[in-house]
C-alpha cells in the first residue's frame, strides 16, 4: 500500500524505526527500516515469519513488509504511549497498582509466546510499549532473534548501556532456555518499581564484571533501596519482593513459568 515516513522514534544496530502513515487510510504504524547490506537476510526472514504467526493483545501486531533499493521496511502496530523506559523518564517509578497491571500484561504476552515455543531473549523496558489505554505490548523480536546468531561475538562486544542489566546469568554462559525470559521480567519489575534497571547503580564497567557479581548474589535480590514503601503499601511490596525472589532464582529450572507467575500472590 501507499505509505510515508514521519518522525524517527528509535534506532539500533540493524536499522531505524519511524512513525509511518498509510496515505490511503490515514492510519499510523511503526516502520522498521533495515539497510539491506547490513542485514542478515536469514534473520530478517525469520523475524517476518515469526511476526506473521503472532496474534495476541499484549504483543505488537505485524502488518507486512516491503523491499526497496536500499531498505527492507517492516510495518507494525504503532503504540502511541511509547516504551516503559520512556515513561519512567517522564513520570518516574510506577505506583504498585500500575506495576501490578503492567507486569500482569507482560506475563500474559510472554505466556502466549512461550506456549508457542518462542523465546523473546531481549525483554527490557525499551522493548515494552504501552498504549494510551494502558495496554502493554511486547515488541522487538528482531533484535532478540539476532542475539541467538550473534551470541559469540555479542558477549565480546556488549557494552553496559542497556541489555546486560536484564540478562539472566545463564545467558552470559550461552546456555539458556525460555526461563531466561523470567529473569528479565524480574529485572523489568525492578526497573518499573524503582525507575532504574537492577545492578546499574553498581557502576560496573563491563558484562563480565556484572556476571561475576550476579553469580555471587546466588539468589539474593538486587538492591531495592529505592522502593517507596509506606504503611499502606508495605504488604504489597513484601509480596512484590517475594515475586522477585522467584524470578531471580539462580537455577533456571526452578524459576516459575510465565503462567505460574500469573498465579503469584502479588497478582492474585
Amino acid at each position: 500500500g501507499k505509505w510515508t515516513l514521519g518522525t524517527k522514534i528509535g534506532s539500533g544496530a540493524f536499522g531505524v524505526v519511524h512513525v509511518g502513515m498509510n496515505t490511503q487510510t490515514g492510519t499510523f504504524m511503526a516502520v522498521k527500516s533495515i539497510r539491506m547490506e547490513r542485514a542478515v537476510m536469514k534473520d530478517v526472514r525469520r523475524e517476518i515469519d515469526l511476526l506473521k504467526s503472532i496474534q495476541h493483545r499484549n504483543v505488537v501486531r505485524y502488518y507486512g513488509a516491503e523491499i526497496d533499493a536500499k531498505y527492507l521496511h517492516i510495518f507494525q502496530e504503532w503504540v502511541s504511549g511509547g516504551s516503559v523506559t520512556g515513561m519512567l523518564c517522564k513520570f518516574g517509578a510506577f505506583a504498585p497498582e500500575v506495576l501490578r497491571s503492567y507486569l500482569c500484561q507482560i506475563l500474559e504476552g510472554l505466556s502466549y509466546l512461550h506456549s508457542n515455543d518462542i523465546m523473546h531473549r531481549d525483554i527490557k523496558g525499551s522493548n515494552i510499549l504501552v498504549s494510551n489505554e494502558g495496554v502493554v505490548k511486547l515488541a522487538d523480536f528482531g533484535a532478540s532473534k539476532k542475539l541467538a546468531k550473534l551470541q559469540g561475538e555479542a558477549m565480546m562486544s556488549l557494552t553496559m548501556r542497556g541489555t546486560p542489566y536484564f540478562m539472566a546469568p545463564e545467558m552470559f554462559e550461552e546456555r539458556y532456555n525460555l526461563n531466561a525470559d523470567i529473569w528479565s521480567v524480574g529485572c523489568v519489575a525492578v526497573q518499573m518499581a524503582t525507575g532504574t534497571p537492577p545492578f546499574k547503580d553498581l557502576g560496573l564497567s563491563n558484562p563480565v564484571a556484572l556476571f561475576r557479581y550476579i553469580k555471587k548474589l546466588d539468589g539474593a535480590l538486587p538492591c531495592l533501596k529505592k522502593l517507596p514503601v509506606t504503611d499502606d503499601t508495605r504488604l504489597t511490596y513484601q509480596l512484590f519482593e517475594r515475586f522477585l525472589v522467584r524470578c531471580f532464582c539462580p537455577d533456571p529450572q526452578k524459576r516459575p513459568k510465565a503462567e505460574e507467575c500469573l498465579l503469584d500472590p502479588f497478582f492474585v
